[in-house]
């Protein structure tokens, strides 16, 4: 068995208060994570005040090459 399996198991077997809190924490966390990676990327959603034709062209760019260094994993 699989590390996340037993820790799913051990947390089914915990009571209902406990897995209530622990599902509010993880909501909590993730919440927190989606709204770090928005502000990070708010300055690319307006290319306007950017002084160029995309925020995101920058971005794509860097992907193409990291896709080029990078071996393919379907080969």
């Amino acid at each position: 068995m699989s590390w996340l399996v037993r820790q799913i198991q051990k947390l089914q077997n915990r009571p209902y208060a406990y897995r209530v809190r622990f599902l509010w924490t993880a909501v909590a966390v993730v919440g927190m994570i989606i709204l770090v990676v928005w502000l990070l990327t708010i300055r690319y959603r307006n290319p306007i005040a950017n002084n160029s034709r995309s925020g995101f062209d920058e971005i794509w760019t860097n992907i193409k090459k990291i896709k080029d260094i990078w071996p393919s994993q379907t080969q």
